[in-house]
């Protein structure tokens, strides 16, 4: 791993009070701060999350609400007048209202899970050196029953990646290093990989459940990953179209402050350590404020039967 000094650091066309990290040096500030959280113990960390929110280097924001590119009330006005389905709350089929100020439902988690998942993701996260580039960032983990490795790389496969990010010029190759999306095709062996994850998307699932009128059940359709040392995972005003009727949770599973908003909200929606916000995802929503320590998940739902979840059955 090279010294931090001799480490590139990439320079966008954000605002100029913005820097962005190389994905080697993220990584490796990443990973130095797993360690000190591992010393210091989940549990004692978890029992005084302010103590250690001022730790590490990467407690400056990636992006904030006053690191603009676009006007957000304009976009927003913009947004909610070309939205083509009318925000219907998914239909009623909710037990519980959502916040009236955020537009979203809090689902409470186990906070220890989250925080171990992203210590073991941290460890798992690799840098590769080459390629056009320079290098790409990896996750590898290994499948408990073979101890066989498996390797997942970032970014949307196979696309040219997810443009709706803040960011002067898009770049699929900073995107892929710090987003990772799984679909129906590679999630059950990323959860396979890292026992924590199938952990919480269980819990997740039940909580998600548990807001719901009886008889109605939900299938997991993706899963991303969002690394918070990058702008290319900090999104604009969008939709969440994997189907037709798409309920997403999304949950910080890391220290650090962020946030979501969702449009037509009075304010935004904060992440804490063991909370997560469930919305309807075809209301239009973004990123709000994001340190670079930050790591989130989100995982996206349909309705029972209206998805191609085969392997949904992990989570039963």
């Amino acid at each position: 791993m090279p010294h931090p000094k001799r480490s590139r650091i990439v320079m966008s066309s954000r605002p100029a009070s913005v820097v962005e990290l190389s994905p080697e040096l993220a990584v490796l500030y990443l990973k130095r701060e797993a360690e000190f959280i591992k010393k210091a113990t989940v549990a004692l960390v978890l029992q005084d999350t302010d103590a250690f929110k001022k730790f590490g280097i990467l407690t400056v924001p990636s992006f904030g609400d006053t690191d603009q590119l676009v006007d957000r009330s304009s976009d927003e006005q913009r947004t909610l007048a070309n939205q083509r389905i009318q925000p219907l709350e998914w239909g009623g089929i909710f037990t519980q209202e959502a916040c009236v100020q955020t537009r979203t439902i809090p689902l409470t988690l186990c906070a220890a899970t989250c925080l171990e998942l992203s210590l073991d993701l941290t460890d798992a996260l690799e840098y590769v050196p080459g390629g056009e580039h320079g290098g790409t960032v990896q996750l590898v983990g290994t499948i408990p029953d073979t101890g066989k490795q498996a390797v997942f790389h970032g970014g949307w496969r196979g696309k040219e990646g997810y443009g709706l990010v803040d960011v002067g010029k898009f770049n699929k190759w900073e995107q892929d290093n710090c987003v990772f999306a799984f679909g129906t095709k590679n999630w059950p062996s990323f959860l396979e990989a890292f026992p924590k994850a199938r952990a919480l998307a269980k819990e997740v699932r039940t909580r998600v459940e548990e807001k719901l009128v009886v008889g109605v059940n939900v299938d997991l359709i993706e899963i991303h990953l969002l690394w918070g040392w990058c702008a290319h995972s900090h999104f604009k005003y969008h939709v969440d179209e994997q189907v037709p009727r798409c309920l997403t949770v999304t949950a910080l599973l890391s220290l650090g402050a962020s946030a979501m908003h969702v449009a037509g909200a009075a304010e935004p929606a904060p992440y804490k350590l063991g909370v997560a916000n469930l919305f309807d995802g075809l209301i239009p929503h973004r990123s709000g404020y994001t340190e670079r320590r930050t790591l989130k998940v989100s995982f996206f739902y349909c309705r029972r039967g209206h998805g191609n979840c085969s392997a949904d059955a992990l989570l039963l």
